[in-house]
């Protein structure tokens, strides 16, 4: 009889104490975070004719952004998916120039490029391209870009929203990219003539959509980020699914 009166308390105690661990083991796979930090910036670069910058063959039209993925935690990130645009811009063109592991890149319009085609009287001259056409030695830069049925925003088949694919973030590491910028200045109704391409500015506001795997939990956050003359930095913080 002693005994059982000793062995019960004790019982209890420790099945106080093993829901106390579930409790907590809970507690820090669905409710604490797992932080990420976010730094980009936008600028209009000064490159020379034929410069290939972090991988990027860039063109005079274009604008640069600059972003970072930093993890903050103590864990790797697995099968990590960035969505990305940058307002309406299309983007030409994205490159991974830092991260311990490669990532990568894709856009998610159906077709990467408009096609070319001069035309004389109605008629097409020479053959059709991708960038430009040379006829009798002088190029034209020409596009058919299927527009939008109201004649807004960017032509259907542009890639302003691309895919970033990181099979993982090690922990306490970060990925760079760097991103090539161009905004286009026809509609449905421009004239004959009017330049393709708007001069470059920088973009005012970025959004993405960003997922991976922590600890076999599905983490998600979307976020629209606007931007001033500065770098800017903030800390995303990522709940279980």
């Amino acid at each position: 009889m002693l005994f059982r009166q000793w062995r019960n308390p004790y019982r209890i105690i420790s099945s106080l104490m093993c829901a106390a661990l579930v409790a907590a083991i809970s507690y820090l796979w669905v409710f604490v975070p797992a932080p990420m930090e976010l730094q980009s910036w936008t600028s209009i670069p000064d490159y020379g004719p034929g410069s290939t910058i972090g991988g990027v063959a860039w063109q005079p039209y274009e604008s640069e952004l600059d972003f970072t993925m930093t993890s903050l935690s103590e864990s790797d990130y697995d099968n990590v998916v960035i969505e990305i645009a940058a307002e309406n811009f299309i983007i030409e063109d994205i490159k991974q120039t830092a991260g311990l592991l490669n990532c990568s890149a894709s856009t998610l319009a159906s077709y990467n490029a408009g096609r070319v085609q001069h035309f004389e009287n109605g008629r097409p001259i020479g053959p059709a391209g991708i960038g430009g056409v040379n006829v009798n030695g002088e190029q034209y830069t020409y596009k058919v870009l299927p527009m939008r049925p109201d004649g807004m925003g960017s032509p259907i088949g542009t890639d302003t929203h691309w895919r970033i694919r990181c099979d993982k973030i090690p922990a306490k590491t970060h990925v760079d990219f760097v991103a090539a910028l161009s905004l286009l200045n026809i509609t449905s109704s421009s004239a004959i003539g009017t330049s393709l391409y708007a001069s470059p500015r920088q973009a005012k506001w970025v959004t993405g959509d960003v997922s991976f795997q922590h600890f076999g939990r599905s983490r998600r956050l979307v976020f629209k980020e606007f931007h001033g003359n500065c770098k800017l930095v903030r800390r995303l913080d990522f709940y279980a699914n």
